[in-house]
């Protein structure tokens, strides 16, 4: 289990031949510590004389969305292992059925991890915007590493898709949408900032 590692041994995992941790997992796991960032700004803020209803909405919207993206990090490595099972399949027919099945279910945790974190973005902003300004830089980092993994994980989901019949997904409209919502984000903490 790759969320039983240690740090240092999931560092040193990710550099073996294993590939478990394998890039997809790893960019699971970088959107959720952007997330937790996030988390950890709003545990170090004080929400003092006003409404903290979109806050607290906020604050639990991103939690649940933390442990679905954390069950996503050993989904992706349990799911590609489909793949690898098909490529050992001596009957060419079954192997090409086998390999399109398997490549839809190693899909999964790379298109589970955008649709988590286009929606945990979309919570943010009441905590950027009313979080404590002395660690305002780490949500900067939570914002950062939430949209880096997306956009990442689009290399894994065009890889897998090119090898499933039929496949589409509209890479256009979440890159939009990503780079939309980090715009927003961004003006937020630059305004806070006033620089």
């Amino acid at each position: 289990m790759i969320l039983d590692l240690t740090v240092s041994d999931l560092i040193e995992n990710t550099k073996s031949k294993k590939a478990n941790p394998g890039g997809g997992a790893v960019l699971s796991l970088v959107g959720v510590l952007g997330i937790n960032l996030i988390l950890m700004l709003d545990n170090l803020s004080k929400y003092e004389d006003m409404d903290t209803k979109k806050i607290d909405q906020s604050r639990k919207k991103l939690q649940e969305l933390s442990e679905r993206l954390k069950n996503t990090v050993e989904e992706d490595v349990n799911c590609y292992s489909e793949v690898t099972k098909a490529k050992k399949i001596k009957d060419e027919e079954i192997r090409k059925h086998r390999l399109n099945e398997g490549y839809k279910i190693a899909n999964r945790p790379p298109m589970q991890t955008v649709e988590i974190l286009l929606e945990a973005m979309q919570y943010i902003n009441p905590i950027l915007s009313y979080g404590n300004i002395n660690v305002l830089s780490d949500g900067r980092i939570g914002l950062n590493l939430m949209y880096e993994a997306i956009i990442s994980s689009f290399y894994n989901i065009e890889l897998n898709g090119r090898n499933i019949e039929n496949f589409s997904y509209d890479f256009e409209k979440n890159y939009n949408l990503a780079s939309s919502l980090k715009k927003q984000s961004e003006e937020i903490i630059t305004g806070r900032y006033q620089w």
